[in-house]
Parts: C-alpha cells; sequence; structure tokens
C-alpha cells in the first residue's frame, strides 16, 4: 500500500485541535524533533522545548521565530543523562508550566561505547533511553490532578515491558 503525500497533509492537518496547547517536547533542536517542532508550530501549538545543548537550542529557536512569528517557545536545559538535570528541569515545569497538555519523549542516544556511563552509573543508552525518561515522567506525575498526555518516540523504549499500570 501507497501512501501520497495528499494522504499525509490530511493526516497531519487533523491535528488541529493542537492549536494554544502547550507541548513539550525533548530532543527537538535537530532531526525527527525539530521537524515536529516545525509541524507543531505550524498549528499554532505553543513549545517548550527541552536540551541539552542550550546555546545550539537558542540559535534554533531564534531561527524558528523567524519563520513562525507569533510562536510561543521556551526552552529548558535538560540532560537526560543525569538524574540532577532531569530533576531540576521537572520541578522547572511544575512551577512555570503546570498547564502543558504533553509531553514527546523524542530526545535518545545509541552509544556502541560499552564504558560510558550516565552520572548515576547506568550504561549510557539505557540510562538515558529508559531510565531518564522513566523518571521525567514519574517527577512529571508528582502532584498532578488531570491528565496528561505522553508520547515516548524511541526504538529501544518501544521493546521494553512496561508494569500493567503505566500509562
Amino acid at each position: 500500500m501507497r501512501f501520497g503525500l495528499s494522504f499525509f497533509n490530511k493526516f497531519l492537518k487533523s491535528y488541529s485541535h493542537l492549536k494554544d496547547k502547550k507541548i513539550i517536547i525533548t530532543g527537538g533542536t535537530s532531526g525527527i524533533g525539530l521537524s515536529l517542532v516545525e509541524h507543531l508550530l505550524s498549528l499554532n501549538a505553543k513549545l517548550v522545548i527541552l536540551s541539552s545543548r542550550i546555546s545550539n537550542a537558542e540559535l534554533i529557536k531564534k531561527q524558528l521565530l523567524n519563520k513562525y512569528k507569533n510562536a510561543y517557545i521556551d526552552l529548558i536545559e535538560y540532560n537526560q543523562a543525569s538524574y540532577e538535570s532531569i530533576d531540576n528541569a521537572a520541578e522547572f515545569i511544575k512551577r512555570n508550566h503546570p498547564d502543558y497538555y504533553a509531553v514527546i519523549f523524542n530526545a535518545g542516544v545509541l552509544n556502541s561505547n560499552k564504558n560510558k556511563l550516565t552520572k548515576e552509573g547506568y550504561p549510557f543508552t539505557v540510562g538515558v533511553n529508559y531510565l531518564g525518561t522513566r523518571r521525567f515522567i514519574d517527577k512529571l506525575k508528582e502532584d498532578v490532578d488531570e491528565e496528561k498526555i505522553f508520547v515516548i518516540q524511541g526504538s529501544l523504549i518501544a521493546s521494553l515491558k512496561l508494569n500493567k499500570n503505566d500509562d
């Protein structure tokens, strides 16, 4: 089965309900994440982008604001390989962006260096892609009394079995 461009345009436009919704995204300054950011901005979503390279994120933000004149973009420094950074970002979001609609977990790594570890001593790829994501979700869900959407985009996370009660 082949899908033409018109199918994808129709599919993407079906997300018009995201207008003015605040969406948090990790890894939104390059690759798939940046493409997703641009699409969400085209739908007039408000974005909070988490990035480990904040100076690069500032440049990307400037470029995006030139293209999307009325866009709302906030940046938060975030390192998914550091629990301290994850905790700080989650607390910042709870204080400054409690009205977020969804979180998209796009940041991830594939590291072939088996000796590289996170700050907490976990193998880097698993520590970032799974444990970092899980910690961030747990921190964001603390004290939340309304439903939020969590989207996890990544091949490693998709292969892991979660508990029956995990959303």
